[in-house]
């Protein structure tokens, strides 16, 4: 599944992403990377987030190692692609 950045709407297709897991949607989106360099570069560090278009859930990673956008897009789809939904929460 591809996967689009928020604001510029740029495709990343190199990265595994599962639908959310809430509505099943795969219109999901990134941060931008221009912009949160930008943030980066004003304020020293920013976060990344992945927002779910059919249901609006967002995660968020706000320590981005070494403020390297793509370590942090890396590990915050990791999170997303181990968490589950509510209902099936009692099954652990």
């Amino acid at each position: 599944m591809t996967i689009k950045m928020k604001h510029s709407g740029t495709a990343v297709s190199e990265a595994f992403i599962k639908p959310c897991p809430f509505c099943n949607s795969t219109e999901l989106l990134i941060s931008d990377k221009e912009q949160y360099e930008e943030l980066c570069a004003e304020h020293g560090s920013s976060l990344v987030s992945i927002e779910c278009k059919g249901c609006d859930t967002e995660m968020r990673l706000y320590r981005v190692p070494e403020n390297n956008y793509w370590l942090g897009i890396g590990l915050l789809i990791g999170k997303w692609n181990r968490r589950r939904a509510y209902e099936d929460s009692s099954r652990d």
